[in-house]
C-alpha cells in the first residue's frame, strides 16, 4: 500500500520535434497511524528496599511496546509486562517522583520519540534490576 506516482518526459528540440517519451514510476510506502499503548496495571511503586514493580502494558494487538524510565532510552519490552527490581541500566532516581513511558513500535512509523502512556510514582529508595517476564 502506498501512493503511487509518475512522471513523463518528453525531449522537445528548438525546431519544435517532439521526440520519444521516458517514463518513470515509484510508490511512496504509507504507514498506519502509530497505534496507542496504555499502561494497563502499575504494581507496588517501589515504596521501599526491595520492593518491586510490575508494569503491563496493553493497546492494539500486534505491536511492539517500547518503554523508557525518566527519559532514558527506549528499550523494547518483548513482551506485555515488565517488572522492574531495581536500577541496573534504569535511571530510578531516590527521593523523587519517577515516569515510565511507553509507545508502539512499527517499522513503517517515522521516528517519534512521544509516548503513548505514561505513569509516575514516587521512589523514597534506590533497587537494584530489570526483568522482563
Amino acid at each position: 500500500p502506498g501512493s503511487a506516482w509518475f512522471v513523463q518526459v518528453r525531449p522537445v528540440d528548438a525546431a519544435g520535434h517532439v521526440g520519444k517519451a521516458a517514463a518513470f514510476a515509484w510508490v511512496v510506502p504509507t504507514c498506519p497511524p502509530r497505534p496507542a499503548v496504555t499502561i494497563e496495571e502499575a504494581h507496588a511503586p517501589l515504596s521501599g528496599a526491595g520492593d518491586d514493580a510490575l508494569f503491563v502494558f496493553g493497546g492494539d494487538g500486534g505491536v511492539g511496546v517500547e518503554w523508557r524510565v525518566n527519559g532514558g532510552p527506549w528499550v523494547y519490552a518483548g513482551a506485555s509486562s515488565l517488572l522492574l527490581q531495581g536500577s541496573a541500566g534504569v535511571a530510578i532516581v531516590a527521593g523523587r517522583d519517577n515516569t515510565i513511558e511507553a509507545r508502539a513500535v512499527l517499522s513503517c512509523a517515522p521516528f517519534s520519540d512521544a509516548p503513548s502512556a505514561a505513569h509516575s510514582w514516587y521512589a523514597p529508595t534506590l533497587v537494584a534490576a530489570v526483568v522482563i517476564v
